[in-house]
């Protein structure tokens, strides 16, 4: 089963009365219309690139072009892949800023699968309340109490449940009419290695005197190739290389093709300014009016990003966006599913200086 970016194991013995069994696989980041099996293999039908990016347009990607003709792929893969993806981090909310009656249940939330869950309480009302939360513990209906807490007026508190907490379901109650919110949070144990995999030994650190880069365009026309306008950097300045195509066959060759290669440098420009860089944070400014602060990396990002020699954000799947910003990337979502307010951290960049590694 696939929901709301997750790989799930669905049971097939799953109904009304039995409702145990929905465990997280990992996450994903792809679009996927539908999936088969098909000679022990698992097919994904994917929308990969969509040439026209929707409501997704934002001032960090500059003026920059989508791909040249949209992309739907199919993604062959083993029955096990879906368990090897990101991390299976979830979140949702029962109640959100929501008036309650007293004793009245929460809608059951999924609780098991998760070594880490949480949730956030907030009372909103001007009495302390006793709030409840109830597991069913086999998915046959029957709840049971498992642990309580006192929410004073006005206040909000996190409440962690144990490793070994047992529950299909859990849902949550309270003594008093109020108006609330809960929010559970869970994730999986990363046991991740801060250390770079041999895959990315090609790459230039930050601290690179000297780099190669360029900036890159899925070209259209059913030309089914990359195209790339090669740049070297010295000193963070860059100077043109030439132009080249990746074909299907990860074949990468030099053509004289000016006029495509100034398409590029014109159309896929990195837009500069577009996020400010002061003592504590990055500072970023939304569509929308609203101020964002994201961590530092390694303070040789702050010359690169100023200069335009790093890409901040492209869309990289239909409507799902990789923001890159002094040192860390992210997942960040369209704005019509409220852009930064709904930020992940997708991956620390590794080397930051010769020998020093961070996460």
């Amino acid at each position: 089963m696939t929901m709301h970016g997750l790989f799930w194991r669905f049971p097939g013995s799953f109904t009304a009365t039995n409702t145990a069994g929905i465990r997280p696989r990992s996450a994903y980041l792809k679009v996927i219309g539908d999936y088969t099996r098909w000679n022990d293999q698992l097919v994904f039908g994917c929308d990969d690139s969509a040439q026209k990016e929707f409501l997704n347009k934002r001032k960090v990607k500059g003026n920059i072009e989508g791909p040249g003709q949209s992309n739907s792929n199919l993604w062959f893969t083993t029955p096990t892949l879906p368990d090897q993806l990101g991390p299976n981090t979830a979140e949702g909310a029962v109640w959100l800023n929501e008036g309650v009656k007293a004793s009245e249940p929460s809608e059951p939330f999924l609780f098991a699968g998760w070594p880490n869950r949480s949730a956030w309480v907030q009372n909103n009302s001007d009495a302390e309340i006793h709030i409840t939360f109830e597991v069913d513990k086999t998915g046959n209906g029957n709840w049971n109490s498992l642990q309580t807490a006192t929410i004073g007026a006005h206040k909000a508190a996190q409440i962690a449940f144990s490793t070994n907490a047992p529950g299909e379901w859990i849902r949550v109650k309270s003594d008093k009419a109020s108006n609330r919110t809960v929010h559970f949070s869970y994730s999986a144990s990363d046991t991740r290695s801060t250390n770079a995999n041999e895959i990315f030994g090609g790459l230039s650190t930050v601290t690179s005197a000297n780099t190669s880069g360029g900036l890159m365009y899925g070209l259209g026309n059913n030309r089914r190739a990359l195209g790339m306008a090669a740049l070297t950097y010295k000193g963070g300045q860059p100077a043109n290389v030439g132009y080249y195509e990746l074909d299907g066959n990860m074949q990468l060759v030099r053509k004289e093709e000016v006029a495509t290669m100034d398409v590029i440098k014109s159309k896929f420009a990195i837009p500069q300014k577009v996020v400010t860089i002061d003592a504590s944070s990055v500072l970023i400014v939304d569509d929308k009016g609203r101020r964002w602060r994201l961590p530092l990396g390694d303070n040789a990002y702050t010359g690169l990003t100023n200069q335009a020699a790093l890409r901040i954000c492209r869309e990289v799947a239909t409507e799902r966006d990789l923001l890159n910003c002094h040192g860390t990337f992210y997942e960040l979502p369209a704005e019509n599913a409220d852009g930064y307010a709904k930020i992940w951290m997708a991956y620390r960049s590794f080397t930051v200086a010769p020998g020093k590694t961070v996460d």
